[in-house]
């Protein structure tokens, strides 16, 4: 799947708005593309963590971490990690296991934020059909499976949140014990 840069200018009043809501401390925006997502946090550090070539389009004097999320180990350093507009690339399997990783990233009480499309609405049903056809196993998954994954991986799930600048996506939270 090839960075797509239009989407961060579409992805702007999003990210804001999960800066907003979501976003304390030192953060870790996991699968960052562009860095929208993190970019919109000014309360705190962001260390900004993809591929070598996508981290790298990130913009600005920023921290980029060169990883795979299917691979990297981390300490539980981050009192925020971001999984934005990710799950939808990745199979079940593989998204078991990157939130399996990211949780080791957290603090204790820190906050794991999953940012996607909702299944639910029109837009994501036809973008499930657009990951069937452009990825190996992504998907547009449903909160219950995303819940299914966050807990599995220790954490207490703490709730399923709407966006104002966006009735397409939706965003789930779990925390750290």
């Amino acid at each position: 799947v090839a960075y797509q840069p239009h989407l961060a200018d579409a992805g702007q009043a999003a990210a804001t708005e999960v800066a907003a809501r979501f976003l304390r401390g030192r953060v870790l925006d996991a699968g960052c593309g562009s860095g929208v997502y993190g970019r919109a946090h000014n309360g705190g550090e962001v260390v900004f963590a993809d591929r070598a070539d996508v981290v790298a389009l990130v913009p600005g004097d920023v921290q980029r971490l060169p990883c795979d999320l299917l691979t990297a180990e981390w300490a539980p350093e981050f009192d925020t990690v971001l999984l934005c507009n990710v799950t939808h690339l990745l199979g079940e399997a593989e998204n078991r296991l990157a939130i399996q990783r990211l949780s080791g990233a957290l603090r204790p009480g820190g906050t794991l934020v999953v940012k996607d499309f909702d299944p639910q609405h029109p837009v994501g049903e036809w973008f499930a059909l657009n990951m069937c056809l452009y990825t190996d196993a992504g998907d547009v998954w449903s909160a219950k499976l995303i819940t299914e994954w966050l807990t599995a991986a220790g954490l207490e799930v703490t709730g399923r949140h709407r966006l104002d600048a966006t009735e397409t996506g939706m965003v789930i939270t779990a925390r750290s014990s």
